[in-house]
This record gives C-alpha cells, sequence and structure tokens, in this order.
C-alpha cells in the first residue's frame, strides 16, 4: 500500500497542476507549463520524468520530489492565480509531512498517529475545496480513510509495505533447492521455519555509529548542495563536461516532451468532463452545439435516438 500511494499521489499533485493551468488558460499555456515542468525537473529537482509505467517515478524519485515540490510551486505560481498557488503549495506542504510516515518502518507513537490522521483530511479536504474539478480518487480514498486506521491498529505503515514480501520472494526462490518438499506449500514452511530460527539482526545491530559529515570525507572534498552543482551529473552536463551521447541527450528530450503530452492529454480530458458535467447541472442550462438537434420536446435528437436503440434492443430479446 505505501508504495503505490506514494506513486499515485505524487503523479496525481504533479499533474494537478496541468489541470489548473489548463482550466484557467486553455490548452496552449497548459501545454507551456508542461514541457517547462518536464524539462524542469532534472535540473530543480533531481527526477528525470520518464514516459513508461504510464509516466510514473519511482519511490525514491517520489520522495526526492516530496522534498523540492516548493520548486514547482514557485513554476506554476507564475502561470494560475495566487490563490490556486497558495491552495496548491499548502497541498505540497502536507503531502511533504505525510510522506515521511507513510514510508516510515518504525513504530509511530500515538501523537503521529494524531497527527497524521488530521493531516490526511486537511490534503484531501484542501485539494476537493481549492479546485472544482478535483475528485478523490482510490490512492487519496485509501490515504484518507484507510491508511490511519491501519497505523492506529498496527503502529506502522511502511513495516508492511508490499516491497518486503516481494523482496522474501526473491530471496525464497534463491533459496527453494535448499528447503526440498513434496510440496510447495511444505517448501515454503520450511523456509519459514529455519528464517524463525536463524532471525537477522536487527536494525541496531548495523549502527555503527559513524556518520558522513559534509567536509570530513577527505581533504578537499565536499557534497553538492544544489541539483545545478558541478559534482552532480546534471551540473557537469551544463558545464560542457562529457556525459551521455548526442543520441542520449536527444532520447531523454523525447521521452520528456512525451511525459508533458501525456499528463497534459489526461489534463485535458479531466477538466472537459468537468466542463460538461458544469454545463449540464441544473444551475446551468446547456447549449446545443451545431451538431446536435434540439426538438420540440426540449431533448436533444442523440439522446432520442440512443433511447429508442435501447428500447428496441431489449424488445428484441
Amino acid at each position: 500500500m505505501p508504495l503505490h500511494l506514494t506513486l499515485g499521489i505524487t503523479g496525481g499533485l504533479l499533474r494537478l497542476g496541468i489541470e489548473a493551468v489548463y482550466f484557467h488558460h486553455g490548452q496552449a499555456r497548459a501545454r507551456a507549463y508542461a514541457v517547462d515542468l518536464a524539462l524542469g525537473l532534472p535540473f530543480v529537482v533531481g527526477v528525470a520524468p520518464r514516459p513508461y509505467f504510464g509516466g510514473a517515478f519511482e519511490g525514491r524519485q517520489c520522495q526526492l520530489i516530496a522534498r523540492r515540490l516548493s520548486a514547482v510551486v514557485e513554476l506554476l505560481a507564475t502561470y494560475v492565480p495566487a490563490a490556486d498557488a497558495a491552495a496548491y503549495g499548502a497541498a505540497c506542504g502536507t503531502w511533504a509531512e505525510l510522506l515521511p510516515v507513510l514510508i516510515w518502518t518504525g513504530d509511530s507513537s500515538t501523537e503521529d498517529a494524531k497527527s497524521f490522521r488530521a493531516g490526511t483530511a486537511r490534503f484531501v479536504d484542501g485539494l476537493c475545496a481549492a479546485f472544482p474539478w478535483f475528485s478523490a480518487t482510490p490512492q487519496l480514498h485509501t490515504l484518507c480513510c484507510h491508511a490511519p486506521d491501519f497505523l492506529d491498529y498496527f503502529g506502522s505503515l511502511g513495516r508492511y509495505s508490499e516491497q518486503g514480501l516481494e523482496s522474501w520472494n526473491g530471496h525464497f526462490n534463491k533459496n527453494a533447492a535448499q528447503h526440498p518438499a513434496d510440496s510447495f506449500l511444505e517448501s515454503c514452511l520450511s523456509y519459514v521455519k529455519r528464517s524463525a530460527v536463524r532471525r537477522a539482526l536487527g536494525n541496531a545491530a548495523y549502527h555503527r555509529g559513524a556518520k558522513r559529515y559534509p567536509g570530513k570525507a577527505g581533504p578537499g572534498t565536499r557534497d553538492a548542495k544544489t541539483p545545478l552543482d558541478k559534482r552532480t551529473y546534471t551540473g557537469k552536463a551544463l558545464t560542457g563536461a562529457s556525459g551521455a551521447s548526442a543520441s542520449c541527450v536527444l532520447k531523454q528530450g523525447e521521452e520528456r516532451c512525451k511525459w508533458a503530452n501525456d499528463n497534459l492529454a489526461a489534463a485535458a480530458k479531466k477538466i472537459d468532463a468537468h466542463w460538461r458535467r458544469a454545463k449540464q447541472s441544473p444551475s446551468r442550462k446547456h447549449v446545443p452545439v451545431d451538431d446536435e438537434a434540439w426538438d420540440e420536446d426540449g431533448d436533444y435528437g442523440e439522446l432520442i435516438e440512443t433511447e429508442t436503440a435501447c428500447l428496441l434492443a431489449l424488445l428484441e430479446e
């Protein structure tokens, strides 16, 4: 659960900015923002969007994005009204507070659990109140309605992440030959019994008290302070140092543009659907377009034809 929530909500927050620009300024302006966001993420945040896997980022990349969402808020503030930028910034700040609790594998205190529950409600309610087209996704529903209860009951969310189960599955497949049995279940039982007897050392056993501080790694060494620092890959590329080949740079640019176009298409689909619902609401009268025929009863011709076809299909059955 934590991994899917992290991936889904992070991508949804980035796409929400594109939706806001599309809502206020139309497709052309939204396309410009999407391209600026796709091209700016590698330099400002330190992650490169990819078009595969639905444009999602990896778990570690999502954590890095959450820590540097302020740069995304600053970019969005140049495209949308100040009220939307403020609401978006508040949501990003709340998400940055929720994510460490979501992936934390240790025990959470009662105060942390209460703060997490209040933060999830504030996060979802704030987005729904600020953006009229926004609707709670299954990930947001899980985050707000189920994750706090799970945290109260078990004391941790990250400890029960599916990544741990996948790791154990790979470890079992690697050592299955050491647990022969008549059936697969018996082999798994033998593996679990031996794992229980030979328990792995805890985190405290690997903590040696030694930490690396900036300036103490060696004479003349220095840690990178920003993504544009010359010690980073991006900083070296900007200064003209040898890096990826020209074909790789071109491929990366194409992938970022495709990511921007895919997210723009998803944002346009959502905003257009919101406008259609708003026009069909009782408070707003729908004006038929050129290809819609208005009959004397006040209904559209296409709607009548559809209902007639459905009725004939039912009679045939």
